[in-house]
């Protein structure tokens, strides 16, 4: 039963809103000054990664790719166990100490522990779903274990004496990449072409090379994100070929998927996040692709505002409105609260909106005014409140499953 990895998934998303919310009250008011901002931003992000969206991936394999009584076995929840205490370990240690010796420990217990799912993973293959959603599925599994290369690089730099912040951000980047482009999208795809395994107007031969031009492009596409490091115009050139693979692929997805979804979703409050997510998608690729220019990539690389507009743009319009759309459909059996949802859309959209003119502000050299931060404290509240009813209707979609 994947209810409790469910329920996990849910209450570290909630306690990510409130991480949220206390970063943008710092920023109106000094408040609980001994509580470093930056300490604040690390527990935040990695319990979003390593929290929020991992678990909420665990339990969809556990449902797709795994016998049944999978969870049940006792490895499994010692692993499940293990799970909490390395994302509650971060979650604590991060917010008092930063990147510190305990912090650096629970999030190699949780690399660890990601290779052992990966491995359970591989060897029940013969269970995966067939086709296409296999392929997506595994190479997600591919990336993410990619991925790991970035901080244990980033380890092996302090280690050395050899890191600097350009080291640094050159390693941090590319787990970033590898997570968003790789892991999160790869499994995010795979559970759009699960829900259309019935759909006999989708064009297979298509999906396949729309598969394949988004594998190809992922570590490509990383060279366009490195640009401040890799100038040279061979690296330039990769990267934007890369980019504009990836804008192709997602291109095609969205225009063979987003219609038949929308007709199959009867509920108009999933309807909307599904939307939002997609379009999400959309503008992600489009400004990645944008991105891969020098001049813009270096303007970019300045402007703090305009990459964390980014990050919220990809982990919370897309990957977090996408699972929620999806939780939605399947574990609260389609009956979501619309005035919650309205919350919490209400919320992402203005956010990331006014991130995005904050980074514009900034790029003008413009003073970014108080009112901008108070208004975020403001979407960071709505959206917290939609959250909390979501779970609330989860929790009633499996009281009526049961």
């Amino acid at each position: 039963m994947v209810k409790k990895w469910v329920y996990s998934s849910f209450l570290y998303l909630l306690i990510i809103s409130l991480l949220g919310i206390l970063l943008r009250w710092k920023m109106v008011e000094p408040v609980w000054p001994e509580l470093s901002f930056m300490h604040i931003v690390h527990a935040h992000s990695h319990v979003a990664f390593l929290g929020w969206v991992y678990i909420l991936i665990n339990a969809v394999f556990i449902q797709h790719c795994f016998p049944a009584g999978f969870s049940e076995r006792r490895a499994i929840k010692i692993y499940y166990f293990l799970l909490h205490v390395s994302v509650i370990g971060m979650l604590f240690s991060f917010s008092y100490q930063g990147y510190g010796l305990i912090s650096i420990g629970f999030s190699t217990l949780h690399a660890f522990l990601s290779y052992y799912f990966a491995y359970q993973f591989f060897i029940h293959r013969n269970t995966h779903p067939k086709g296409i959603v296999r392929s997506f599925y595994q190479a997600a599994v591919w990336f993410n274990l990619l991925s790991s290369l970035g901080p244990w690089g980033l380890a092996i730099a302090g280690a050395t004496g050899l890191g600097n912040e350009t080291i640094n951000n050159f390693f941090i980047y590319y787990y970033l990449h590898l997570q968003y482009n790789g892991w999160f999208t790869f499994v995010i795809i795979g559970i759009i072409y699960h829900l259309l395994a019935s759909e006999r107007n989708l064009q297979y031969r298509w999906v396949k090379w729309q598969f394949g031009l988004l594998a190809v492009s992922v570590i490509p596409s990383y060279l366009s994100s490195a640009l401040w490091l890799l100038s040279q115009p061979i690296f330039v050139a990769i990267g934007l070929i890369g980019s504009l693979l990836q804008f192709i692929s997602i291109s095609m997805l969205l225009m063979m998927t987003a219609k038949l979804l929308w007709k199959r979703e009867r509920s108009f409050s999933l309807r909307l996040l599904l939307s939002v997510s997609l379009a999400s998608l959309g503008v992600k690729s489009l400004l990645e692709l944008m991105g891969a220019w020098p001049l813009l990539a270096y303007a970019i690389y300045d402007s703090r505002q305009v990459i964390i507009a980014y990050l919220h743009l990809t982990l919370l319009g897309f990957i977090t409105t996408f699972l929620m759309y999806f939780s939605g459909k399947v574990y609260a059996q389609s009956k979501i609260t619309g005035p919650y949802v309205a919350f919490y859309l209400l919320g992402v959209v203005s956010m990331i909106i006014l991130l995005f003119l904050a980074g514009l502000l900034q790029w003008m050299q413009w003073p970014l005014p108080k009112g901008i931060w108070m208004s975020l404290l403001g979407t960071g509240i709505l959206t917290t409140l939609g959250i909390v009813g979501f779970f609330i209707d989860i929790q009633r979609g499996f009281r009526v499953s049961n």
